[in-house]
C-alpha cells in the first residue's frame, strides 16, 4: 500500500486514495480532488459536490458525483453543501443539503471511490453552524451534529446531538442521537457529580478529543466559529445539562476572570492532537479585566506542553485555518481609487 498525500484548501480538496488494484485499473494517477463549496442557506446559491480522479494524462475524470446540480429554484431545498469536515486520519464527512441537512456522506481516504452515506430524517440539523468532528481510538472518528429542532427537553433549551461513526461499527448503531437540556448558567464541569444519569452519557466524552482546524476564508467563509468560556482554569464549551466540558488546560500565568462573563469569552482557533489555539473575545477582555491586545493567538504545543503568544496581521479575525505546523490567514489590502494591483500568480491562472 502505498503512502497517502493529503492536500486542502479553502474550497478545493484533494486526497490520495490507497494504491489499491481497483484504483489503478484505469493506470490512473492515486490523486483524488473534491470539489464542494459549503454554502449558507441565506446565500440564495449552491454549489454541487463531486469527487474527480487525476488521469496520468492531466486530465480529470469523474469518480462519481456526491451532490448533484440542481435548478435554482430548487436549490434551497435539495441542492449545495452544508459543512466539509476532515477528521485528519483518513475520512472526510461532506454534509448536505445546505438548507435542512439530511445526509452525510462519508469519503474514506483509502478508498475514494467508494460510496459511504448515512441519512438522516425527522429532525433539523445545525449541518452549517455547528457541525465537529471527534477523534476516538485507532484512528476512528465521529461527526457531531447538533439538533435544533425536533427533540424536547424537561426545561430550559431543548438541544440535541447527533453523533454519525465514520465506519460501521461492529457492535451497536452507527447514528446515535442523545438529548440535553442546557443552561447557559451552571458552573459545574462534566461529568458533573450533581447531575442525573444524562450527563453521564459517554457521547459528551467525545467533545474532550474534539477537532477543529480553523474557518476557511473566502466570498463563501462560513460563519460559524466554536466559542467558550474560561472556567476553572480550563476552556470550556457547553454541555449537557447545563454542564461544561474542559477543551484544555489555560495557559501559565492566565489571568483570572474579574467580573461574570455574559458572552464566549474565547474563540477556537484550531484544536488539533497537536496544536490548541484560541483567540479572547471583547468579552473576554472585559471579563478578565485586560487591556485588548489586538489579533493575539494563544497556541498550545500539546506535543511539548508549551504555550506561547503569536500576533496576527489577519485582517478576518475568524478567517484563520491551521496546515501542519502553519497558520494562516488572511491579510487584505486596498489602494486609493479602486485600483489594485495584480495578485501574484495571476500569471499562472487559467482565466
Amino acid at each position: 500500500m502505498c503512502a497517502q498525500r493529503f492536500y486542502t484548501a479553502f474550497v478545493l480538496l484533494l486526497i490520495a486514495g490507497a494504491g489499491a488494484s481497483a484504483q489503478t485499473a484505469d493506470k490512473g494517477s492515486d490523486l483524488y480532488l473534491l470539489a464542494g463549496t459549503p454554502t449558507g442557506a441565506w446565500e440564495g446559491y449552491y454549489y454541487p459536490a463531486a469527487l474527480y480522479r487525476a488521469n496520468s494524462d492531466g486530465k480529470l475524470k469523474l469518480v462519481r458525483q456526491i451532490v448533484p446540480p440542481v435548478p435554482m429554484m430548487k436549490g434551497q431545498e435539495e441542492g449545495g453543501v452544508a459543512a466539509v469536515l476532515d477528521d485528519m486520519e483518513s475520512r472526510i464527512y461532506l454534509v448536505f443539503p445546505a438548507f435542512n441537512p439530511t445526509t452525510v456522506s462519508v469519503i474514506h481516504k483509502r478508498q475514494p471511490a467508494v460510496s459511504d452515506e448515512v441519512t438522516f430524517d425527522h429532525v433539523q440539523v445545525d449541518g452549517f453552524g455547528g457541525v465537529g468532528v471527534s477523534a476516538g481510538e485507532a484512528g476512528t472518528s465521529s461527526l457531531l451534529l447538533p439538533v435544533i429542532k425536533g427533540v424536547s427537553g424537561p426545561e430550559g433549551v431543548a438541544q440535541s446531538l447527533i453523533v454519525v461513526s465514520g465506519d460501521n461499527p461492529s457492535a451497536g448503531h452507527r447514528l446515535t442521537q442523545s438529548a440535553w437540556s442546557s443552561t447557559i448558567s451552571s458552573s459545574c464541569l462534566y461529568p458533573c457529580p450533581a447531575r442525573g444519569p444524562a450527563a453521564q452519557e459517554e457521547v459528551w466524552g467525545d467533545y474532550q478529543s474534539f477537532r477543529y482546524r480553523g474557518a476557511p476564508g473566502g466570498p463563501t467563509a462560513p460563519g460559524f466559529v466554536p466559542g467558550g468560556k474560561t472556567l476553572q482554569g480550563y476552556l470550556v464549551i457547553t454541555g449537557p445539562q447545563g454542564t461544561w466540558i474542559p477543551l484544555e488546560r489555560t495557559p501559565p500565568d492566565f489571568p483570572t476572570e474579574k467580573s461574570p462573563p455574559h458572552n464566549p469569552t474565547f474563540s477556537l482557533v484550531a484544536a488539533t492532537d497537536r496544536y490548541f489555539a484560541f483567540m479572547l473575545t471583547p468579552e473576554g477582555f472585559r471579563s478578565l479585566g485586560v487591556a485588548p491586545t489586538g489579533a493575539v493567538v494563544y497556541v498550545h504545543e500539546r506535543r511539548s506542553n508549551t504555550w506561547k503568544q503569536i500576533a496576527s496581521a489577519a485582517t478576518v479575525p475568524a478567517g484563520r485555518r491551521i496546515f501542519g505546523s502553519w497558520l494562516a490567514t488572511i491579510v487584505e489590502a486596498f489602494t486609493p481609487g479602486g485600483e489594485s494591483p495584480e495578485n501574484p500568480g495571476r500569471e499562472n491562472e487559467r482565466c
